[in-house]
């Protein structure tokens, strides 16, 4: 072959190559948006006609580029009359503000959205949430994630069925048995639905919320119609028909706040609280409980307060009124008890079981003393007054 010959070869070789570059950019402009063309590129493209379709072949580094992403995969298909690409292979998303990275997407150019069959991973800054499959919405800037939805960032981490997160308000609607812990506090808040509000930095679930506080073996649990987790500062607000559950203990209220600062923390329980412990139950307008490790080592009931305890007979209570009452507890069990204000109490003597009598006492503070569950001693303070009933008129007291 001589050199004009094959200098003709490789002249053709590059007119066809230039023609084929031609066509595949002419191609993209008319089935894209006159002003937002779709650009792509790859190691080698090939065109076939099949079906009366127009397919072409994108294989190995793959780019798409449109607007202000970056698309990239190993391998692609484009479905020219659809406007549709079918990625497979390393796939990456890249805007500048978060990255989107899968094995396979389609991607429909007419919606600008993108379908993920085999897993999403979703990166922005220090969140990441994955999904088995997703969708996300390019216009809208939204996505819909199913199937082990997981979302982290630094303190705290969710896991749900469902979730759909919208990028601009960085706000997350999760569905479906979920989970969400905090590991600055060691909690965590489950139920069937939740709203994660990212820039206000608080979580709200609304179906069948549940609390759990764990430290060692001691678990404590928080139930209502709803709950509210905020970040800075740390704070749950638990709100409607609430029950808080620990191991002896049982308290009721409308609304309870479980506040957490400086290594202090606090319930404060609102609108009718009442705790049940025991053979005793606490009634005030509020309760303020002051846990150490998750641990009650004091009650405060404030205005109108009222303790009741059952005497060594069912068939009478020792009682303890004030406007304020401060409780005191060792190991779960209550040590002191403090009225203060138009204090008054009633309590009955017993010794190996047999009636002793009772007393009513007044004052302005009461101080009870506790032996396991028994009244060893009592105090009065402050213009004191009392009276004692003998065994066989106490039942006088319960008229």
């Amino acid at each position: 072959m001589t050199k004009i010959e094959i200098f003709i070869q490789e002249l053709i070789f590059i007119i066809l190559l230039i023609t084929f570059n031609f066509f595949s950019e002419f191609n993209y402009k008319v089935y894209g948006q006159t002003d937002d063309f779709l650009k792509y590129r790859a190691d080698v493209l090939s065109s076939e006609v099949m079906n009366g379709q127009t397919v072409r072949k994108l294989i190995g580094n793959v780019v798409l580029n449109q607007k202000n992403y970056i698309l990239k995969s190993d391998l692609g298909t484009f479905f020219q009359e659809k406007n549709r690409f079918i990625l497979e292979g390393s796939i990456e998303f890249d805007d500048g503000v978060k990255k989107l990275i899968s094995d396979k997407v389609v991607y429909d150019n007419n919606e600008k959205t993108f379908y993920f069959d085999k897993g999403i991973k979703l990166i922005k800054g220090k969140n990441i949430l994955t999904a088995d499959k997703g969708i996300y919405y390019n216009n809208e800037k939204r996505s819909y994630c199913e199937g082990n939805v997981k979302f982290i960032d630094s303190v705290q981490t969710f896991t749900c069925g469902k979730a759909e997160f919208f990028e601009e308000s960085e706000n997350i609607i999760a569905y479906d048995n979920l989970i969400f812990n905090n590991f600055n506090e060691n909690i965590t808040i489950m139920g069937e639905k939740g709203n994660y509000f990212g820039k206000e930095d608080f979580i709200e679930v609304s179906e069948k919320p549940v609390m759990v506080l764990k430290e060692n073996n001691t678990e404590m649990t928080v139930t209502g119609e709803k709950l509210e987790f905020f970040n800075k500062p740390s704070k749950v607000i638990a709100s409607k028909n609430v029950e808080v559950l620990r191991d002896n203990l049982k308290a009721r209220c409308n609304i309870a706040e479980y506040i957490m600062k400086d290594g202090e923390e606090k319930i404060i329980l609102k609108e009718g609280p009442v705790i049940f412990q025991d053979e005793s139950d606490i009634r005030g307008k509020q309760i303020e409980l002051f846990l150490k490790d998750k641990n009650i080592y004091k009650l405060n009931v404030i205005e109108d307060a009222v303790a009741t305890m059952n005497a060594d007979t069912l068939d009478y209570e020792n009682e303890l009124k004030g406007k304020n009452i401060y409780i005191f507890l060792k190991e779960n069990k209550i040590e002191k008890m403090i009225a203060e204000r138009n204090a008054e109490s009633v309590y009955y003597l017993f010794e190996n079981g047999e009636s002793k009598g009772a007393n009513t006492v007044s004052g302005e503070r009461i101080t009870l003393y506790f032996t396991g569950e028994d009244i060893e001693r009592v105090i009065v303070e402050g213009g004191g007054e009392g009276i004692f009933y003998p065994s066989h008129i106490v039942n006088e007291l319960k008229k």
